[in-house]
């Protein structure tokens, strides 16, 4: 069994260590606060067990490739069975809660303009997306027949009008709602990674390359597909 420490505070990277698990049993070690207990563990539901310790954990090992974290992980622990695109599970009683929900909307398709919590972190900000953008991308598609469905926190929200803000969902309901939804819209944030976790498509948004967002090491390039379809494209942003 894989026993891998993780200190990480982000969504992204959470997903991102399953890859690791597709074909082996593994435990996932947090330092014990209430967002590891009731956030970011449940990532892991159907995937790996968890476990919860009172000292603080070291970081999941990694190469110092450019490559995407996913398989900066995969090569540290010399993975070579599987390709680095995370995996996710959800319930058929999960989905069923959340398509409830869901079926009220006509061609239903997630977006996201805001990362993390950009008004604390300036590198994060950096990803976010400009406003004459979102508002594009939000006509359009509504032009298309499609609902935007905008998931957010509803302390880190940037209204598109035309969108439907949905705040504040559990994790486990933002992959189950992903899973049934299967396309997502928006910037390099959690949610993207989520929706590639559970088999859906994405089109990524994304500001050019730099010292603190080097696109080598962010983004599921051809490589990290091996043996799939690619289901991501990216898209370059002036910033």
């Amino acid at each position: 069994m894989l026993i891998i420490p993780n200190c990480s505070g982000s969504l992204g990277d959470c997903v991102s260590i399953t890859a690791l698990f597709k074909k082996r049993k593994g435990k996932i070690v947090f330092l014990r606060n209430p967002i590891t207990e009731n956030v970011l563990s449940k990532v892991y539901d159907g995937i790996a067990e968890v476990e919860f310790s009172d000292k603080p954990q070291d970081c999941c090992p990694e190469t110092n490739e450019e490559l995407c974290y996913s398989q900066r992980i995969l090569n540290a622990f010399g993975v070579q069975d599987c390709n680095a695109i995370p995996e996710l599970k959800a319930t058929e009683e999960e989905k069923t809660r959340v398509w409830a929900f869901i079926k009220r909307f006509k061609n239903p398709i997630a977006f996201n303009n805001t990362v993390g919590r950009p008004n604390d972190h300036e590198l994060a900000k950096y990803r976010e997306m400009p406003d004459d953008l979102a508002e594009h991308l939000v006509n359009e598609q509504i032009k298309n027949g499609r609902t935007v469905l905008q998931y957010a926190l509803s302390n880190n929200y940037c209204p598109v009008k035309g969108a439907i803000p949905v705040f504040d969902i559990g994790i486990r309901h933002l992959i189950a709602s992903y899973s049934l939804i299967g396309e997502y819209m928006g910037v390099d944030t959690g949610n993207y990674h989520v929706m590639l976790g559970v088999g859906g498509r994405a089109k990524v948004f994304i500001p050019p390359s730099t010292w603190h967002y080097n696109h080598k090491r962010h983004l599921y390039l051809d490589y990290a597909w091996r043996g799939e379809e690619k289901r991501v494209e990216y898209f370059v942003f002036d910033k």
